[in-house]
């Protein structure tokens, strides 16, 4: 795994649904605001992919194709 790139919402939003965008090893963080990553659309490679995902006082949410094999460890404070 290489060097990761990182998205923040801070008191907004932040939505991944555009079709063909690209998966990557990547950390987030929702920090009074939302999240949204839509799996089913995006070009997904042929790897293990690691996200990174905190909340505090926000929320992630992300929609995973039903054929995709996930692992979800982490917490939230305040948020979900």
């Amino acid at each position: 795994m290489g060097s990761k790139s990182s998205s923040f919402a801070i008191l907004r939003g932040l939505e991944s649904r555009k079709k063909g965008w690209q998966l990557e090893d990547k950390s987030y963080l929702a920090l009074m605001g939302g999240i949204d990553l839509d799996l089913t659309v995006a070009d997904i490679p042929d790897r293990e992919i690691y996200l990174d995902l905190t909340a505090i006082m926000g929320g992630v949410d992300i929609k995973v194709p039903e054929d995709l094999n996930v692992l979800c460890y982490g917490s939230a404070f305040l948020g979900g």
